[in-house]
């Protein structure tokens, strides 16, 4: 797949697909022992803080701190603005 299929298949209603991506990466970094649960951060913002807070939410083990900056986290709530 090119790097635009990649994106277009994680957009609009599919953004577990990001969640899982994401969860895919940290799990991959700790098996190949670049870090560790106990070591593993996370930072995002607008947009890409509503993936992190899902992982978060998923895989709370998975991570020692995360950071989010103006996550945009009520998605429905925006989009009734």
């Amino acid at each position: 797949r090119t790097c635009g299929d990649w994106h277009k298949a994680a957009c609009h209603g599919n953004k577990q697909v990001s969640v899982d991506d994401l969860l895919a990466c940290a799990e991959h970094l700790i098996g190949r022992g670049f870090t560790s649960k106990d070591r593993m951060a996370a930072s995002a913002a607008s947009a890409g803080g509503a993936v992190l807070a899902a992982a978060a939410n998923q895989r709370p083990d998975m991570w020692r701190t995360l950071v989010m900056q103006a996550p945009l986290v009520d998605v429905v709530g925006v989009m009734r603005r």
